[in-house]
């Protein structure tokens, strides 16, 4: 239900952004959105956008790392385990999961930000269902209970996706 209830909140969003033209720009988006500085320097170019994707990615890996491994993360891993047994152990499992909820939304959050200033612009058409269906189905590939699952996941489904185009003129 919830995977359901978040894609129709995804579609309401998308047709809400696109007629919201005095905030969102509508189908045109936002554009001009100046390119991030790090220490002073302004990072422009390939290089410099995919060096500073790449840190705030690992430093984004490394925090939920320390999470998985601190008393939450360990009462998340309990309430995905059983949830009946995590709240006989105490553990408030509303709340777990509104949290795990409020720290889900942190890095493609963040992903968002890196995307509007490294490209500098947003149009919500690049983000509209298929998208979503592609970075959930990376998830899956991957495995859903590894860290390292979303990025090997990641890796196959866009292998697979550039090797389908190369071989779509035959």
């Amino acid at each position: 239900y919830f995977a359901m209830a978040s894609f129709a909140f995804g579609a309401m969003m998308f047709e809400i952004f696109g007629q919201a033209v005095g905030l969102t720009g509508g189908e045109n988006g936002l554009y001009l959105i100046p390119p991030p500085k790090l220490l002073g320097h302004q990072l422009l170019g390939n290089r410099d956008s995919y060096l500073f994707v790449l840190t705030v990615a690992l430093v984004c890996y490394g925090l939920l790392a320390l999470v998985a491994r601190s008393g939450y993360g360990l009462s998340l891993h309990a309430v995905r385990q059983s949830e009946n047994g995590a709240r006989a152990s105490g553990v408030n499992v509303a709340r777990m999961r509104f949290l795990a909820l409020a720290l889900g939304v942190v890095p493609p959050a963040v992903a968002g930000v890196m995307y509007a200033q490294v490209h500098g612009i947003v149009q919500a058409t690049v983000f509209d269902q298929n998208q979503s269906v592609s970075l959930i189905t990376m998830v899956i590939v991957g495995g859903v209970a590894s860290r390292w699952g979303a990025f090997a996941g990641a890796l196959l489904a866009q292998y697979v996706a550039v090797y389908l185009q190369s071989i779509a003129v035959y």
